[in-house]
């Protein structure tokens, strides 16, 4: 994931400044160093080529009738876990997603930070059973 540092990092795609500050504090909160927000997936895109985060938090409809997807796309072919937000539950999200967790705005933070960790965990055990027989083929957490 992040390699030689002490912190977890958590991307943040969401185009509402209230929102994002809000979701921003509580991974501050969590301890987690927060990246971003980014309301353009075109910006989260091009701060992907120069870090990894360790677990991210994607709105999925941003302005002017763009989606968080190709960031979702990218995280995958990274092995980096993420949750989707949005207000239309799973039906706001597309079929090409399977497995990536949802949870429905407003964002309960009890729930958030229970997924964020679920996700930690996840990817840390994945990264501990890599080489391991039974471990997942591709190394990826989101499936």
């Amino acid at each position: 994931m992040n390699g030689d540092q002490d912190f977890l990092r958590a991307l943040v795609v969401e185009d509402e400044a209230l929102i994002a500050m809000h979701l921003g504090g509580l991974l501050e909160e969590m301890g987690l160093d927060v990246v971003g927000p980014f309301a353009k997936a075109e910006l989260a895109l091009d701060r992907l080529q120069h870090m990894a985060p360790d677990v991210a938090v994607l709105d999925v409809n941003l302005g002017s009738g763009g989606t968080s997807f190709p960031v979702a796309r990218a995280l995958i072919g990274a092995g980096v876990p993420f949750v989707f937000l949005t207000g239309y539950g799973q039906a706001g999200v597309r079929d090409e997603f399977p497995g990536v967790p949802v949870l429905t705005k407003p964002v309960n933070e009890i729930e958030l930070g229970l997924m964020i960790t679920k996700l930690l965990q996840a990817a840390a055990s994945d990264e501990a059973s890599d080489g391991a027989p039974d471990g997942p083929a591709d190394g990826k957490v989101m499936r």
